[in-house]
Formats: C-alpha cells, sequence, structure tokens
C-alpha cells in the first residue's frame, strides 16, 4: 500500500515538473521567434523606410510576447 502511495506522488511531482519545463521552453522558443521576426523587421524598415530605432521597436511592439516587449522597452529607454 505504501508503495503505491509513494508511486501516485512521485508520478504527480513527475508530471507536474514536466508540465513547467514545457512552459519553460514554450516561453523561450516564443521569444527567439519574436527575436527572429525583429531582426527581418528591422532589416526591413531601416532599408526602406529610414525610421529611426525607437520608432521601429514601437511598431513590432504592437504584434510580440510580455517578453520581448519587455527587451524593446530597454532598447526604447536607452535611446531616449
Amino acid at each position: 500500500m505504501f508503495k503505491i502511495i509513494i508511486g501516485i506522488i512521485l508520478f504527480g511531482l513527475c508530471s507536474f515538473v514536466g508540465i513547467k519545463i514545457r512552459q519553460q521552453f514554450s516561453k523561450r522558443e516564443k521569444f527567439y521567434h519574436d527575436l527572429s521576426s525583429f531582426c527581418l523587421f528591422l532589416r526591413e524598415q531601416i532599408n526602406f523606410s529610414k525610421a529611426p530605432l525607437p520608432q521601429i521597436a514601437e511598431k513590432f511592439q504592437l504584434n510580440c510576447s510580455k517578453d520581448f516587449a519587455q527587451v524593446l522597452d530597454v532598447l526604447k529607454d536607452e535611446k531616449d
């Protein structure tokens, strides 16, 4: 009986840890996807519109994740 209870607790703990790891990697994947998209957007905006960097960051910030938006906020603050 004791082994069954320990097994159930161990299974639940492993499941919880697995879900947390998956969430972390999902956030990281979204961040790097946004970074890649921002690099392409930045290259396009610099080449064709010659817009200043804070304005480009502001435009891109509307369609990205919260984590990447924080990075862009730091970028905008440094340029001001």
